[in-house]
């Protein structure tokens, strides 16, 4: 009994000792010295990082001046997530075809929002805001398909449809 709960002892810290250790391979630091704690770093380890003395400290979660930005948004409340972009236009289809079209277009809009730079939804929202006979705003989607992908797929029903609207809503 007592042999087996040595044994069970030395498994657990085994155990523990791998995470402690696996922890730090993963965030890129060696493990602790031996008789140092996991909060004492050695000494120049982060002389890089640390502000100089004439500076304040910067709160987490701040960006460094000279860190290299990310890629500028063309809007503010741009996100850029392809994978929820793809998801709300399927789930607006579905709404077309279950006749929700204001549904559908708050889907496609999401989209958008996921996607900037998506065709897709653009061609989709000119299509059922004729749907609801919005010429304006049909007519404004169509365009923006068009500079997006000028040559692209549907750019020959895309000037079609400006061209019909464009005469119907000048009557």
């Amino acid at each position: 009994m007592k042999v087996a709960g040595l044994s069970l002892k030395i498994v657990l810290a085994a155990v523990i000792g791998g995470c402690v250790c696996g922890g730090a391979r993963r965030q890129g630091t060696p493990p602790p010295a031996p008789g140092q704690s996991q909060e004492q770093k050695p000494s120049g380890a982060d002389a890089g990082t640390k502000p100089k003395s004439d500076q304040p400290a910067k709160p987490p979660g701040t960006v460094d001046a000279e860190a290299p930005s990310p890629r500028v948004a063309t809007d503010k409340n741009e996100v850029y997530d392809p994978y929820h972009a793809n998801k709300s236009i399927e789930v607006g289809k579905y709404y077309m075809r279950k006749g929700d079209t204001d549904a559908a277009i708050e889907r496609f809009k999401d989209a958008i929002h996921y996607k900037y730079d998506f065709a897709i939804p653009r061609i989709l929202l000119a299509e059922a805001y004729e749907k609801k006979h919005e010429d304006g705003e049909a007519i404004r989607y169509y365009k923006e398909y068009l500079k997006i992908l000028p040559n692209g797929p549907d750019s020959k029903h895309a000037r079609e449809r400006i061209e019909k609207l464009s005469k119907r809503s000048d009557k």
